[in-house]
């Protein structure tokens, strides 16, 4: 099955935005409930599909710096933004729809 996507919009909202700072409340209650249940644990392998510039990536890996992070996203301008931005962080181009992309049970936890 090839299924064709285009965002449209992303490119306009997110490179205007810089909340690496000032994380939005959901990266906040999230990252607490993966913390909280125990996903999150030294040696984690943590993937975020979508993850635009990456803040929420920035967010999860000053709260918790023994996993290791990784982020995809089908829109190279962002990902541009978060290897600039988030230092220690994998970034590549990939979709959630791809199932080569990464091996089986190869991650812990993806968002």
């Amino acid at each position: 099955m090839n299924i064709n996507i285009s965002r449209t919009h992303d490119k306009e909202i997110y490179l205007k935005e810089d909340r690496y700072d000032e994380p939005k409340e959901i990266f906040k209650l999230v990252a607490n409930l993966a913390m909280q249940s125990g996903v999150l644990k030294e040696g984690s392998i943590v993937c975020d599909f979508g993850c635009a510039t990456g803040e929420f990536l920035y967010y999860l890996s000053r709260q918790f710096p023994q996993a290791k992070y990784y982020g995809y996203d089908i829109v190279l301008e962002l990902l541009e933004k978060a290897r600039e931005k988030v230092p220690g962080v994998v970034f590549q181009v990939g979709s959630v729809l791809d199932r080569m992309l990464l091996p089986a049970a190869s991650i812990d936890v993806a968002f």
